[in-house]
Order: C-alpha cells, then structure tokens, then sequence
C-alpha cells in the first residue's frame, strides 16, 4: 500500500474528509511551449501568474502563455538564464540571472536591466526586495556569497559564509530579520540594520535541533510568526516567537529533502520533497498527510520530485512537479473523492462503482467486477460482502431495517449479513437468475423491476403487477413512491400507479402523456420532502412536477451541465442533488436554479453510474463513477462562485499604414491616434481551474452597444475604422453563461481626430465651401441664361424632329399590328385575330346567359354567336389544273363575294388553305339557315375569272353551329367545340353533294349532362343529340 497520512481540515463537517483524495489539476497539459521542469512560480496584484522554466520567464492568463523577452537583446546572442525571481508586495517583479538583475516591465513584457554598471557580474541564485520607509533593500546570493543592495544609497555589500558555505535558501521575515540557510546551517542577519548603515555584520550561526549545523534547504515564516526551516536530511524544524527551534515528526520512515515549502492555509503547510512528493503538515496539531504519484489514481501528482511550491492569493496552490505544473485547491472543503484500485490503504479495492447505498453512516458500494464493499468514514473498507457474485454489482437497494438486496447480470439476491452471502431471491414466478434494474421497499412492501416487467412482495403476497393495456413500454428502470402513488420508469415513458392496499396489494397504472416525458429513457425518480416529483431522463435533462398539473423541464440551456441524468442522489440544504455525463448540478427546489457542484477539471469520477447515487445521514451527497466516489459535503458547499479579476492580456492597433502595434497589457484608459484601422482588445478572467467553462460578452457604447458572445477560446473584441471620438468597452464574463459577474471590466477609448477630422478644419471646409458654391452659383447663373437660350433652339428642332418621327413609329406600329392579325392574301382577319377578340364576346354571352340563369327568365336568342365555316368545293382541283394563282384569285374573290353577305361588325377570317371563318354576332340561330344558303348562292351563281380566256363555276360548302348550342347548359361547349360541331356539319354537307350547308343550332332540353360532356369529348357525335338544319332538298 501507498502511504498516506492524514490531517483533517478546520473547516470539515463530514467524518468523509479523513479518505478524501485531493485532485491535482494540470493546466498547461495542452501546451507545448514550455521546455523542461518548472523552477519558479509567483503572482502579481492584477492576478497574473508568471513562472520560470528553462526558456525564460512567461505569463500566464488561465488561457494563453505571453512569453517575456529582454530588452535591447541582439538576435544573435543568447538570453541570461533566470535564476531566482521574486514579487513584492506592490505588484513589482523582479528576476535575477547569471548577468544580474533585471526588472519586468509587466505592460510590455520585457525585462529591463537593473543597475547593470554595479550587477551585472553577479549570478544571482536566490533573490529577495524588501521595502523599508518606500526604499527598496535587495538581498540576493551567488552560490557562496550573500548581496544586499540598498536602493537609495546604491551601495553593495558582498558577505561570506564561514567556510565558503555553499548558501541553499535565503528569506527575510515580517520583522525584516535575514536568514540564510548553508550548507553548514542557519544564518542570522540584522537586515535593516545592515543596509541602512553600510556596514557589514558578522553572520550569526542559529543553533537547529541536535544538530547544530544542518543543511538547510528552504525557510518560511508563517501567518502566525513561527519560522520554519526545511533540512535536506533532518526533517522540519519550527521556532517560535522567542523560543528555540524544535523538530516536528512528518511521518515519514525515510527523512525526506524538504526543498520548498508554502503556508496555504495558516499553520497549516505544504512541504515539496525531492524524491517522495508532497507533504501535508499542521504545525500545531502536528497532522499529516502525504501525497505521492500514483499512476493508479486519476489526477494524481504528476512527479515525486517537488521543485517548489506557492500559494496564490486565491488559495490555489501551485507545484512544480517534475517536468509538469500541477495545481491543487486547498480551498476545497466540500468536494471529496475517493478512489477505487489505486493501492491507498483504506480505500476502496476496485476503481468502478457501479452502485453505492447509505445505511447507519457507513456506504455499501458495489464496485469492481464483483461483490459489494463497506466503507466506514473512520475505518476506511471494512468488509466485503457477496464476494462470490460472477458479475459485477449493477443494482444495490439498502432498507430502512437494514436489508441489502443486490442484483447482477444474472442474479437477484439478498445479502445475509452474517454469512456476508447472497441468498437467491424470488419473487412469485420470477427466477432469482434475473436481473433487476430497480428496487424499493416500504414498510411492508419490496417493489423489484427489471425488463421483464414490475414485481411486488407484500407481507405474504408476492405477484407480477399487470399494466393497463394501453401501457405497451414494460421495461423497468427506476421506482419511486409518494404516499398512495408508485413512480414508474421505463424505458419510453413515465407510468403512475394508485396503490390500493387490502389483504394483498394492487396497482392501477396510468401513462403520464407528456409529450417529451412519454419518449425518453426515465433514468432516474425521486420525491423531495414537498412532495415534487422529479424526474430524470436519458436525453432531455430534468423534469419537476411541483404542481401536480405543469411539468417544468431543467437542461444544459437552463445550466444543467449535460442532458443525460445518470441518477438523482436525493437532497440537502433545499436542493436536490442530480448527476450527469458531464458533471454534478445541484437545483435550488425553490426557484429551480442551477448550480455546478462539480464540473470539469474536479469531474475525475465520470461518467456516472447509473445507480450510483446516494445521501447519508449527514447529508452528504454521494455518486459513484469510473474511478471511485464522489462524496459532496453539503453543509460546507458554496453554490455561489467567487468572482475572479477580469483583465485586459493585450491590445493590437492596426495603423492606417498596416503597420501593426502592440500595446501589450493596458491597466488605464486608452488614447489612440487618428486613422486606425482596427484595434484589437484580448481579455480574460483569471480562472484557473476551469478556464474552458467560462462565457464572455463585450458591447462598445459609442459604438452599437449591442453584446457580442464570445467563449473562452475567442476571447477578442474588434473594432474596426473607428471615428474619432470617446467610447467605452464594457467587458462580461459568466460562469454558466446565464449569470453575468458584476465585477465586469469598463475601459475608456480615445480616438484621435485627423488635423482634417477637427471641428476647426471643419468649419473652415465647411466655410470655403460656402463661399465656393456663392461664386459657382453667379458664375453659373450667367452661363445658365447663355447656355438656356442656345439649348431652346435645339430643344425646339430636336422636338419637332421626335414628333415626326413617334408619328412614324406609331403608324409602323399599328401596321406591324394590323399585318400580324391579317392574312396577306385575302386581306382578312387571321386565327391570332380570333383568339384576341373571342374571348371578350363569348364572355358577354356567359354573362348574359348567367343573368338569365339567376333570375329565372328565358334567355333572349338575340345575343347567340354563329359561327360558320366555308369550305370552297374541288379547290383543289382549280391548283391542279389553273396553278395557284388561280386558286389566290379564286380565294380573294370569295372573300369579296362573303362580305356582300356579312355586316362589318362579324368576323370573318381566312382560317385556313380554302376555308374561311364567320363569326356572326347578335344574330338569333334560327336566321342562321338563311345566311348560309344566302352565302351559298353568292358563291356559287357567278363565274369565277379563273385565267384570262377561262371563267369558272366554284361552289362551296358551309357548317354552322349555334354558341351556346345548349341554353339549359350554356357553359358545358367552349366557343373551339362549337367551332369543332360547325366543322363536322361542313363535313356533313360535303358528304351531302357539296354546294349546300348544314348546322346544328340547339340541343333538346332532355338531353342529361352526362350525355353532353360525352359530346364534349368527341364532337363528332354530335349528330346523335342535336337538331341538324339542312335545305329541304337535302334531306
């Protein structure tokens, strides 16, 4: 086993703190910047934290590394190596090197020479700044000489060590008081004495324990005014206000090599060891603990091998471990984890926890591949019970009288505690091999559910519980109970159940129709004191029902770290206490607040197993995961996060030339010259634990002023092509992206007016305009009054020029138009002509017809449309034999013999080769016959001139029908149907001998609808249904 030895914290509540595990975090794990092991680490007023590794000395903002350089440093020459550093109490750093000492400029990040002429030839290896009466006294050593330097008398004094001891540590306490630790002991010198005087003093040797000149290898002064000193093989000494040095045990068998040490809480002290890691020391109860790299434990140390320590003002403390920082917050009273399989003496055997009950103070945790194990909070693992399980331990359930039901894979058992063995379970017909997800039990009731449904022992009763029929989901994953009701989850769905007790016990189960509850996995059920349901599930966070009647639903977007609920542990100071894939959340049970009780880099133990989850009668808060327990003491935990400083780390200024300026870290408000292109502001907030979690916004007022979000991977505010002017750059930060911090940073910008831009400059451009314009406007008025009767007479010409010629235009126009609705034989209308015109008439009918329809009257046959096609007989004939310009001549003839019969008002159009269209309007159909036979006879009584020696007789043939041809269905035939009846009567007349006509002018009233859409169709059959007119000598 590891060893460890521990020391309870003043503040702890919970008997728990004596296994707790701490976390050491790694904040530069992600970064290859850093080169070897780090060798210094110190903080500055703003809350920066600068460190030393082999390249130099860096910044570091909880995000990003800013690397410090030397001034005037030649590319071509190496830089001094830093050796020591050290901050005061003002906010100054100074860095001592090989070549002397330097002090950083923090806004600029370069180190300046300090006193170079009179340091530079010392290699300064331990470093301290004293402030006495606002003068600064340097005391610094080489490796056998001690320095002081006063500031304001700039003299040095160079000590030696009897011996030429090789000095190892150097420290000055609150009293000003000098101590040196050697090779061959500890060193007293009176410092202000020293440096204010100019003249040297003998060093005194200070007797350390039995051993009068041990080598010391580091000295601290505490809170309280001990001095304590570290030895490389004697352990730790502590003295007193007036009284001798004592040695304190540290526990260890093998002496460690104290080689740095911090006070992170008072009294209470952290010693970093070459070689053995980490030691934890109260100086007045003389407690300790020791923490070593363990490769089995998560978040471990990373190295045994400690180069220094240093506790921030925050309280985190800071370790060079090896070639790795960790840190360790030893503000962390509430947060305890204890790890699984890591060798640590009382802790638990295996590392997964697969489920975790309380009872009496003491955890049953099922872990590992199989069995349960008790762990006691002063005893550590005490027993192991059901060793002998093949599986692991999914489900654990610890009654009130004490009974432990467990379950596996593949079997369903209760622990006898004295034979510490499973006693297979069965309840009514279900095998004891099956598993169980979920059990709960009552006074007189043990409630099991598995995927095989849900089963019940009451007193002597035991029996499978029937779902209503309307409940199809039967997998079972948790239970709950609130008086009379059991809480059903399943694998879709929520269920309730009415319990109804007799002499055996029955349940009426009703589906709970949330539209999101009734499709998600119900991980997890619990019952606050209020009786408010809560509800966890697989994928859609937590649910609440604190009415009864309004379900209201928690996730990540309300800060719910996570919408996958592992289990719900129950509750503690008004909050309940839920575990996700991504952390611990607690919710205020009042207001439904979240609250992260553990997030990342503290979530070392998830993810979270699904029934592990518990609270104790302390009313800590436990869950179990991949690694162990999580343990949260409710009583000391804080639910509201310190505020942290929020910093400006940069700002870059594009000039109007593109050269680029950095102004590095800007404390005051900002002036920027004219013309800038854009300036850019680099911020953060210095958390150093959970940098990646924190949100930022940022507006410019003068600018927008609107927010603009930012994360903590683009933490940059841009202005571009500002005007002159004053802004202010209001900066935000936020822990879940909901609550904003009130200590937000307000920065005021200044941009410079050009010597063109100032009010001056443009008042005067603004007068010289004026000015410019008045004589512009005399000098245009009398070029206007030249240039006006000069440009009449053009008007006047150009006017009458574009009058003649729109008039050209317009009677082109109107012939192009007239040319395209006109046959250029004939000089009759053509098809596009019909189908311009059609339309509008055969609307006016409609309209009629609709009249006549509405108010019940007979329509008046004097608004019908007849429409006639004339078809010359043996046309072809004429082309054959004469040519086709004796057929044209024949053509335009008939069209001239037509218009004798037809008013001007009728269409009649050249509709195709020898057929011609008429459209008679406001005709009645019965004088239709009477225009046909008129046009018959007009053709065909005269010879035609066929050639000049030939005349000829040509006759023709017409079709006719009537629009509408049915007035009961006036709207059943469009005006191309009617047209298409006109033409199968044309054929009817050529089949009749020619030089006749035929029509169809009415449909009898009986004839059905159906019969007259069929016509519709095939208007060839059109002779079947309507009233052919033909002469009395045809038929």
């Amino acid at each position: 086993m590891l060893p460890l030895f521990f020391c309870i914290p003043a503040l702890a509540s919970t008997s728990w703190h004596t296994l707790h595990q701490p976390t050491f975090y790694t904040p530069l794990a992600e970064t290859s910047l850093i080169d070897g092991p780090i060798l210094s680490v110190l903080e500055t007023k703003d809350g920066f934290i600068w460190f030393v590794d082999s390249k130099g000395l860096w910044r570091w903002d909880s995000q990003s590394l800013k690397a410090v350089t030397f001034e005037n440093k030649q590319s071509d020459t190496p830089s001094p190596q830093i050796q020591a550093t050290f901050a005061t109490n003002n906010g100054e750093v100074w860095v001592g090197t090989q070549q002397g000492l330097y002090r950083l400029h923090q806004g600029k990040l370069q180190l300046i020479a300090y006193e170079q002429s009179l340091l530079s030839d010392v290699s300064i290896l331990h470093l301290n700044v004293t402030s006495v009466a606002n003068n600064n006294i340097f005391t610094f050593t080489s490796d056998r000489a001690l320095f002081i330097f006063n500031d304001a008398t700039k003299k040095l004094l160079r000590f030696e060590l009897p011996n030429k001891a090789r000095i190892h540590a150097l420290h000055v306490d609150n009293k000003h008081q000098l101590w040196v630790g050697s090779q061959h002991g500890l060193f007293h010198f009176p410092l202000v004495d020293i440096a204010s005087s100019g003249i040297k003093h003998a060093p005194q040797l200070v007797e350390v324990g039995s051993d009068k000149q041990p080598r010391i290898s580091s000295i601290l002064s505490t809170a309280s005014g001990s001095l304590v000193v570290g030895t490389a093989d004697k352990g730790l000494f502590v003295k007193n206000v007036d009284a001798p040095f004592r040695q304190l045990a540290i526990g260890s068998t093998t002496l460690p090599w104290l080689f740095t040490m911090s006070e992170i809480k008072p009294d209470l002290l952290l010693l970093g060891t070459f070689g053995q890691g980490l030691i934890e020391v109260n100086i007045k109860t003389h407690e300790t603990r020791q923490f070593s790299h363990n490769p089995l434990q998560p978040a471990s140390l990373a190295d045994d091998n400690i180069w220094f320590t240093f506790t921030d003002s925050k309280g985190l403390v800071w370790i060079g471990a090896g070639h790795t920082l960790n840190i360790f917050d030893a503000n962390n009273h509430s947060i305890i984890n204890i790890f699984g399989g890591a060798n640590i003496d009382k802790s638990l055997s295996y590392r997964k926890v697969h489920s975790v009950q309380s009872h009496h103070g003491e955890l049953f945790v099922g872990s590992g591949n199989a069995g349960i194990e008790i762990l006691s909070p002063v005893n550590g693992k005490t027993e192991p019970l059901w060793e002998t399980s093949e599986n692991p331990v999914e489900t654990l359930h610890v009654s009130k009288n004490g009974d432990v039901y467990a379950s596996s894979n593949f079997a369903t058992v209760k622990v006898d505690r004295v034979t510490k063995q499973g006693r297979p379970l069965a309840v009514s017909a279900r095998s004891p091999t099956t598993f169980t997800t979920a059990f709960l039990s009552t006074g007189t009731s043990l409630w099991l559910g598995g995927t095989d449904g849900l089963w019940v022992q009451h007193n002597a009763t035991e029996k499978q519980i029937e779902f209503a029929d309307s409940i199809t989901e039967r997998r079972i994953a948790s239970l709950a109970i609130d008086e009379n009701r059991l809480w059903i989850g399943t694998w879709q769905g929520l269920v309730e159940g009415d319990i109804r007790m007799d002499r055996t016990i029955n349940l009426a189960t009703t589906h709970v129709a949330h539209p999101i509850l009734k499709q998600q996995y119900i991980s997890s059920l619990f019952v606050d004191d209020k009786g408010y349901l809560w509800v966890g599930t697989g994928s859609a966070g937590l649910f609440v029902n604190p009415n009864k009647a309004d379900w209201i639903q928690i996730e990540s977007s309300s800060g719910l770290p996570g919408d996958n609920i592992a289990a719900i542990a129950g509750e503690s100071e008004d909050h309940i206490w839920v575990s996700t894939t991504q952390g611990i959340a607690a919710i205020n049970r009042h207001t439904f607040v979240v609250s992260h009780a553990v997030a990342a880099p503290s979530v070392v133990n998830a993810p979270y197993a699904h029934s592990a989850a518990a609270t104790t009668d302390e009313n800590d808060i436990v869950f179990g995961g991949i690694n162990g327990l999580t343990i949260i003491d409710s009583a000391n935990f804080t639910f509201s996060k310190s505020s942290v400083p929020i910093l400006l780390t940069d700002v870059t200024v594009v000039h109007h030339d593109d050269s680029i300026e950095s102004l590095g870290l800007i404390a005051t408000d900002l002036t920027v010259p004219p013309l800038i292109k854009r300036i850019t502001f680099e911020f953060a907030a210095l958390d150093y634990l959970t940098p990646e979690h924190t949100h930022y916004r940022y507006r410019v007022l003068g600018l927008d002023g609107n927010w603009v979000q930012a994360n903590a991977e683009q933490r940059l505010a841009v202005i571009t092509m500002p005007q002159p002017g004053d802004y202010t750059l209001q900066i935000e930060y936020s822990y879940d992206g909901i609550t904003w911090e009130k200590n937000a940073l307000h920065r005021q910008l200044v941009v410079l007016p050009a010597w063109y831009q100032t009010p001056l400059a443009k008042f005067a451009a603004i007068l010289f305009l004026c000015v410019a314009v008045y004589i512009g406007h005399l000098l245009g008025v009398k070029h206007h009054r030249h240039r006006q009767a000069f440009l009449e007479k053009l008007v006047n010409a150009r006017t009458a020029e574009l009058l003649t010629a729109n008039k050209q235009l317009s009677e082109q126009a109107a012939a192009l138009k007239e040319a395209s609705l006109t046959d250029p034989l004939t000089g009759l209308h053509n098809r596009r002509y019909l189908t311009q015109h059609i339309e509008r008439d055969i609307a006016l009918v409609q309209r009629y017809y609709d009249n006549c329809d509405q108010t019940y009257t007979v329509p008046n046959n004097d608004y019908d449309i007849l429409f006639f096609v004339v078809d010359l007989d043996h046309f072809k004939n004429i082309n054959d034999t004469y040519g086709h310009q004796a057929g044209d001549k024949v053509l335009i003839e008939t069209q001239k013999r037509l218009k004798h019969i037809f008013r001007e008002t009728d269409y009649l159009i050249r509709w195709g080769g020898e057929e011609f269209l008429v459209v008679v309007h406001n005709t009645p159909r019965e004088e239709a016959c009477v225009l046909a036979e008129r046009a018959v006879d007009i053709v065909g009584s005269t010879t035609f001139q066929i050639t000049e020696e030939t005349r000829k007789h040509v006759t023709c043939s017409i079709g006719y029908a009537a629009y509408p041809l049915s007035q009961q269905h006036y709207n059943i035939f469009d005006w191309q149907t009617t047209i298409g009846f006109a033409d199968t009567a044309l054929y009817g007349a050529k089949n009749n001998r020619r030089n006749t006509w035929m029509g169809v002018t009415s449909i009898p009233s009986s004839t059905d609808r159906k019969a007259l859409e069929k016509v519709a169709k095939a208007p060839s059959s059109i002779f079947t249904y309507a009233q052919v007119q033909q002469p009395s000598n045809s038929q």
